[in-house]
């Protein structure tokens, strides 16, 4: 009798093995919500994925697990590490970062790997938002895969659910947020500098002036470069030594690059130079230029958590026109940080 009940558990074991096999390896996970609030304000709740603890379903679970992030926590090429007894160990990194759709991948220790999808789209003065989730079990070991062929049969209602909550958590949190538009950073990263040429001059100005003042300062060093028959290489930049938000009174330097050293010599309010190569922090800021310290304290972080040291003070570059783009949300200013 149980030599016939143990030849019956082994028949359906091996079943189930051969079943496991047969089954597909992949499994895509969606669910969509339709959040009132601007995509840039949701895309910057992910793209920092600082602020994921405030939606996360998954940290709320285990809120007191350890997170680690790396490569600043915002944008393509920034990760976090997590360690919790609930959830286990594993690394999300941000692999595609747009202003349509976020793209990570996700590491579980001993369990294989997966990726997400966050994409983006306006719906009047809404935002549809849809999550899925992509794993294939090409890279795990082979004795894991009927069992895990099999969990996939079960994986839309168990991690749905989740899902479905993290949307909800995530709305929740945007509508606090967006009564004000901060502006974000779209992504952090480490750059090679290459040899620029420059003239600059300076003054100090009251803070509400400056936007008047750079114009005034910018006409004057186009007319001295073209003076000097060169040109205007690149964007126009801003420095601002030793200022402290809250400073009514700014130092205020304002830059064109050229495209050819400068062998003259220029009048005494204007100077020309040459930046070596270097290595620099960028951070790419959307928003109103007056909150643009986001894009600072973003950059610090970065240095802290990898150990590195400033070189010179940091200085902004102005992709964009404000008088031109209406919109603050698309205004782009870049801030660079020399790094030793």
């Amino acid at each position: 009798m149980v030599y016939k009940i143990l030849k019956w558990i082994g028949i359906v074991l091996l079943a189930l093995l051969v079943i496991g096999f047969l089954l597909p390896g992949k499994v895509h996970i969606e669910r969509m919500a339709t959040i009132n609030s601007k995509p840039s304000t949701i895309f910057q709740s992910i793209n920092d994925l600082h602020q994921w603890n405030k939606w996360s379903p998954w940290i709320q679970y285990e809120p007191d697990m350890q997170i680690e992030y790396q490569n600043g926590g915002i944008g393509k090429g920034s990760s976090y590490t997590w360690v919790g007894k609930k959830m286990g160990k594993g690394k999300m990194s941000i692999t595609e970062s747009s202003a349509q759709q976020i793209v990570t991948s996700l590491e579980f220790e001993g369990m294989g790997s997966a990726n997400t999808t966050f994409s983006f789209s306006p719906d009047g003065s809404k935002t549809k938002v849809k999550w899925a989730f992509d794993s294939d079990d090409h890279d795990s070991p082979i004795y894991m895969k009927p069992v895990g062929r099999i969990m996939n049969l079960f994986m839309d209602g168990m991690l749905g659910k989740d899902f479905e909550k993290g949307l909800k958590n995530l709305e929740e949190y945007v509508q606090k947020i967006s009564t004000k538009e901060e502006g974000y950073v779209e992504y952090i990263m480490e750059v090679q500098l290459p040899e620029t040429h420059y003239f600059k001059t300076q003054m100090q100005s009251k803070f509400n002036e400056i936007g008047m003042n750079l114009g005034n300062m910018y006409s004057k060093l186009g007319k001295s470069i073209l003076d000097k028959k060169l040109n205007v290489a690149g964007p126009p930049l801003g420095q601002f030594p030793d200022y402290t938000p809250g400073d009514s009174i700014a130092n205020v330097i304002a830059i064109l690059t050229t495209d050819k050293k400068c062998t003259d010599k220029c009048d005494k309010e204007v100077q020309c130079g040459t930046w070596p190569l270097r290595k620099a922090i960028k951070a790419k800021y959307l928003g109103p230029y007056e909150n643009n310290s986001i894009a600072y304290q973003a950059i610090e972080q970065y240095m802290k958590e990898k150990n590195l040291t400033p070189l010179d003070f940091p200085y902004e570059e102005y992709e964009s026109d404000p008088m031109e783009e209406k919109d603050p949300m698309k205004i782009i200013t870049n801030v660079y940080w020399p790094i030793k």
